[in-house]
């Protein structure tokens, strides 16, 4: 099967299969729609959502940049917002969800919300931890990869933390939960420690973009340690679908899996 260039690619050469969380995700989800998403990524819908919160996180690593928050920071953060704003979101009416005004009012109740936070971008050998690609192995046949949007470092204890922003619809202590059964931020704390890095936690980082009204919008974060333990039940997983995906390609075979997430009301495009 030709495994073409894809965010979320799995692919098996000489040296075994090389995964990553997002596509171990998708077809855990549904086999049907990975089928196509990773065999024909042209074929997956463009999402105004996923364009807005792509903006929203390039504009939160200049944020964490240092500790010293003057008031035109976020000046600038909306200026690298509006730089990475997609044509759908541009076309959206202002004051509605996903438009450019939209987006500035949300990155002021972060700002304000973290004005003060001691939290700042971890700087190591390569540079600034933002971006960072990685790749590890986990066995003799299998690889691990992906990209780490944030490494931050506490300004007064040195300690460290992954972190990950998450645009959503509502928080709550549901959305706190989900940060403690996250197989993202176990593998890359995993892939962290991996690469000699000394963290054990991740940092879970919500951000209400649902809603219209300033008053309506929110941000939280929970913090999440992670434990051999942790690390011994993601791998665990990372080997089951892999070779689940793998017993599919062989009998091609890739059942549809009408989950709660799918849209009962357009109908599935799979």
């Amino acid at each position: 099967m030709l495994i073409k260039e894809s965010p979320r690619r799995i692919s098996k050469d000489e040296n075994g299969w090389k995964v990553n969380n997002s596509g171990l995700d998708l077809i855990q989800k549904c086999p049907r729609k990975a089928f196509y998403v990773l065999t024909r990524p042209e074929s997956e819908t463009k999402s105004i959502a996923l364009d807005y919160g792509s903006a929203i996180h390039s504009s939160l690593g200049l944020f964490y940049e240092t500790i010293d928050r003057p008031d035109s920071l976020l000046v600038q953060m909306i200026d690298v917002f509006n730089a990475h704003a997609s044509d759908l979101m541009k076309n959206v009416q202002d004051g509605e969800v996903h438009s450019l005004t939209h987006g500035a009012s949300i990155l002021k109740v972060f700002f304000d919300a973290y004005k003060g936070d001691p939290w700042k971008v971890y700087v190591d050998e390569k540079g600034p931890f933002v971006e960072r690609q990685f790749e590890v192995q986990l066995g003799e046949n299998l690889h691990f990869y992906g990209t780490i949007d944030l490494m931050l470092q506490h300004s007064e204890t040195g300690e460290l933390c992954v972190t990950d922003h998450k645009t959503t619809r509502s928080l709550g202590q549901q959305f706190a939960q989900k940060g403690d059964v996250n197989h993202q931020l176990t593998g890359y704390v995993f892939a962290c420690q991996k690469m000699g890095i000394n963290v054990n936690k991740a940092m879970f980082q919500g951000i209400k973009t649902g809603v219209k009204t300033l008053k309506s919008m929110e941000v939280m974060r929970t913090f999440v340690p992670r434990s051999e333990e942790n690390f011994t039940e993601w791998k665990k997983w990372v080997y089951h679908v892999t070779t689940m995906w793998e017993l599919m390609i062989k009998t091609n075979n890739f059942p549809m899996n009408g989950s709660s997430e799918c849209n009962q009301y357009s109908g599935c495009q799979y």
